[in-house]
């Protein structure tokens, strides 16, 4: 049987094929990328023009921070109003109404509820003229509202 096999021979192997970017694929794979990036670099730029009012927010807060240092009755009202016109702005003028827990609870809606009951009650001191307000309940309010303005919703 193995006299009926004609001998073939030795196989020839062709020359590797060199690697280049002159393949038409490669521009393509090219184009996406840029396009990717391009896309990116816009959401990224969109993104930061939208939380403008964040970081102008924070800055004038850590403003008045320093200002009212040891007013504490005046920090906790401005805190307040600051979040009152950012939501106004976001949610609309009719929450200008909300009042104590109502609120806060609304603003907790906005968010991951971190303003407590003892926030409630320090905003009920603010407008009742005989009781004093503390310094340690002040400054974890004030932080409290950092956080709200860097992590809140953008929209309901």
């Amino acid at each position: 049987m193995n006299d009926t096999i004609p001998a073939i021979g030795q196989l020839i192997e062709p020359a590797p094929v060199r690697f280049s970017f002159d393949a038409p694929g490669w521009y393509v794979v090219g184009g996406a990328v840029l396009l990717l990036a391009l896309i990116g670099a816009f959401l990224m730029w969109r993104h930061y023009r939208k939380n403008r009012y964040r970081r102008e927010a924070l800055r004038w807060l850590q403003q008045e921070e320093q200002r009212l240092a040891m007013d504490y009755a005046q920090l906790i009202y401005i805190a307040d109003m600051l979040i009152k016109r950012i939501a106004m702005q976001h949610y609309g003028r009719e929450i200008s109404s909300l009042r104590g827990k109502e609120w806060l609870d609304y603003i907790n809606g906005t968010w991951h509820s971190a303003f407590t009951d003892e926030d409630i009650k320090l905003l009920d001191k603010l407008y009742s003229s005989t009781d004093q307000i503390e310094a340690n309940g002040v400054s974890s309010f004030v932080d409290r509202t950092k956080h709200w303005i860097k992590t809140h919703r953008y929209e309901l």
